[in-house]
């Protein structure tokens, strides 16, 4: 997942922050914690209040990420 994060990221990079959190540290063991996540990778997709909106977990095709990308800021 990361090469396609990596290739989002460069083409969202003027609408859209991205966060890679490692889960092998305790930052970021401590955040899995706090976000309930139940899967690996998890993608949190934060408004503009900073809460997340929407989540998705799993492998995520790039072009369906993208679609999220695009719907999401949209709103």
């Amino acid at each position: 997942m990361k090469p396609v994060v990596n290739g989002l990221e460069k083409s969202w990079k003027s609408k859209v922050n991205f966060l890679l959190l490692d889960v092998d540290t305790p930052e970021g063991r401590d955040a899995v914690t706090r976000l309930q996540a139940t899967g690996i990778p998890a993608f949190y997709f934060l408004g503009r209040d900073g809460k997340i909106s929407e989540t998705l977990l799993g492998v995520i095709p790039a072009t369906e990420m993208e679609s999220k990308l695009k719907a999401l800021s949209a709103r």
